[in-house]
């Protein structure tokens, strides 16, 4: 779903912890090319760029959670949230691995594979530091893109480390 894609994207685009993605505000991004992380590890703020592939992804939720917020019965207004639930409430950081770990195991019961078995939200900050040009990333990604088409289609970084042999089969 669109939250999910918005959830990976910014992982993915950012290299932001999941506390720190999930303590994002709207307020904290110049609806450009800048995110002021505000809860930060260390507590310290800091600035991070928001590549123009990840502003794409931002406004599109953007706009998906306000159809959200006209349609649910009660919204949380008073937080802002950019990964916010169903409800526009903060969005736990158990909750948010427990449906990372659905897209990258897969739901077997649901007849849905993995698209990187074992890997967790932190791997995508060290995706980030991956070289985005071998065959193993692009296998990777293009596994990515077929479990998330439309924000996944869009997403360049390289995937974690330890999952490159998994996807060596992915044509």
């Amino acid at each position: 779903d669109a939250r999910m894609r918005t959830f990976v994207a910014v992982l993915a685009y950012s290299g932001l912890r999941i506390s720190e993605a999930v303590g994002l505000r709207w307020q904290d991004w110049d609806g450009a090319g800048t995110m002021r992380v505000m809860r930060a590890k260390g507590g310290r703020p800091r600035a991070i760029p928001v590549p123009e592939k990840l502003q794409v992804e931002l406004k599109a939720w953007r706009k998906a959670q306000r159809a959200e917020q006209v349609a649910a019965v009660w919204w949380d207004t008073e937080h802002d949230w950019i990964l916010s639930t169903d409800v526009g409430t903060h969005w736990d950081t158990h909750n948010a691995r427990k449906r990372f770990k659905l897209i990258a195991d897969g739901h077997p019961a649901k007849g849905r594979e993995g698209i990187c078995p074992g890997a967790v939200p932190h791997s995508m900050r060290h995706a980030t530091a991956t070289i985005p040009n071998s065959p193993a990333h692009a296998r990777w990604w293009r596994k990515v893109r077929a479990a998330l088409p439309s924000t996944a289609a869009a997403l360049r970084v390289g995937p974690p480390p330890s999952s490159l042999h998994e996807v060596d089969d992915v044509g």
